[in-house]
């Protein structure tokens, strides 16, 4: 590839992880605070298990997010550091992290629907 396709990837790949930082906290509303991690001890099991299982995929989303946005970080500024005879290496390495990435995302999604799923058909 270019050095102009190569920007053009990275720079929608970071607008896509920058995106999916911001989505979540547009998608709360007004009553999201840091304390809603606090785990309710009224209500039924399925309600408990419920929301337990919504916190750990959260966790796990944004510790994902996180870790995927440090790795884009440090892969772009070793290309940007890098000898020509290094980028090689470097961009192979920017393609299993996209791979990495993507399949991260989508566990984490996939976790969701499957949560929201089973909540529906036990209510």
């Amino acid at each position: 590839m270019t050095k102009k396709v190569t920007k053009i990837i990275m720079a929608v790949i970071i607008a896509m992880l920058v995106f999916s930082i911001v989505a979540p906290v547009f998608a709360a509303g007004d009553s999201f605070s840091p304390t809603d991690f606090n785990i309710q001890t009224s209500g039924t099991a399925q309600d408990k298990t419920k929301d337990i299982s919504g916190q750990i995929i959260g966790i796990v989303q944004i510790v994902g997010t996180a870790i995927a946005v440090v790795m884009l970080v440090v892969l772009g500024i070793k290309y940007v550091v890098a000898a020509p005879s290094e980028k090689a290496d470097i961009k192979k390495s920017a393609f299993i992290y996209v791979v990495a990435a993507i399949f991260l995302f989508a566990a984490v999604n996939i976790l969701a629907v499957i949560q929201d799923f089973a909540g529906d058909m036990f209510s």
